[in-house]
């Protein structure tokens, strides 16, 4: 979700070193509007658990060079409604970094929630660009059984 902004995204859970599929295709990148300020995507997990950490790994768009993110912030939410910030961090201009050597940044969470949003403030050349996004979480025993409801349900 882009607020109405079109974007593309492939196989942002694949750690592919954005993936040529033989044709003229990347396949597992998260490319943000050229020039836009703000961009972010939002996961749904499914059920409100606890989300141990989340991994990210910047990007550069393959062969043309010519993005990276900047600033991001990294929210949790019970409701899609009510997001926290948990995380703000700057990343590295990746566009000069050879691809296999693009780190991945690893943000402990340690906290309960159903939606976690990635966004991307501010990015390096014309727009954001992510490409890998990993959630590490418990599987539940039982459900998390929590006072709080969400509004409108």
């Amino acid at each position: 979700m882009n607020d109405g902004h079109p974007v593309e995204v492939f196989d942002l859970f694949v750690d592919g070193c954005e993936f040529h599929d033989g044709g003229s295709n990347i396949r597992n990148f998260f490319v943000g509007q050229d020039g836009h300020p703000y961009n972010k995507i939002d996961i749904d997990i499914g059920i409100a658990i606890l989300i141990k950490k989340i991994q990210l790994k910047n990007g550069h768009n393959r062969d043309y060079r010519d993005r990276s993110s900047k600033d991001i912030g990294i929210y949790i939410s019970k409701c899609k409604t009510a997001f926290e910030r948990i995380i703000t961090d700057t990343l590295a201009d990746t566009r000069s970094v050879n691809c296999g050597d693009i780190p991945l940044m690893t943000y402990v969470i340690n906290q309960y929630g159903r939606y976690v949003r990635v966004a991307m403030y501010n990015h390096f050349g014309s727009s954001p660009l992510l490409q890998y996004v990993h959630i590490d979480f418990d599987y539940p025993t039982r459900i998390l059984t929590d006072p709080y409801v969400c509004p409108g349900t």
